[in-house]
């Protein structure tokens, strides 16, 4: 797993988007995100349940990757770029899917520019609806 996380930080900050988007996106990696877990964690609140479907934990990677709206739209979005990618089990290896998956220098970093909006998008449904 080392590899894969060093794959991640030495490649993530070599994106074309927006360096508020790369931060983002480099804090939702560590964990730095404001969920009702972090939340929790900090003192602030108590309740920890999913907003949307009250039967999981809020924390990052439910959020951005596992809650049923946001697992739709990362479905859409590979159909959208004509591949067939599982539901990866952390964000290290959702980066590394959908950058593996471009063929050539400029196929991976408009596909790590796409890994970028997919979460700065959701992060904007997330913040709004939640």
């Amino acid at each position: 797993m080392d590899h894969l996380r060093n794959f991640v930080f030495s490649n993530i900050w070599k994106s074309d988007a927006l360096s508020k988007v790369v931060a983002f996106a480099w804090q939702l990696m560590l964990n730095r995100i404001p969920t009702k877990v972090n939340l929790t964690l900090r003192g602030i609140g108590n309740d920890m349940v999913c907003s949307f479907y009250n039967v999981t934990a809020e924390n990052t990677l439910h959020m951005f990757l596992h809650c049923g709206t946001s697992a739709k739209i990362w479905y859409e979005l590979v159909q959208w770029i004509g591949q067939e990618l599982l539901l990866p089990p952390s964000f290290s290896l959702s980066f590394s899917m959908m950058v593996g998956c471009g063929i050539g220098k400029k196929g991976k970093k408009g596909l790590m520019l796409i890994w970028h909006a997919y979460i700065w998008r959701c992060s904007f449904f997330i913040f709004i609806y939640y």
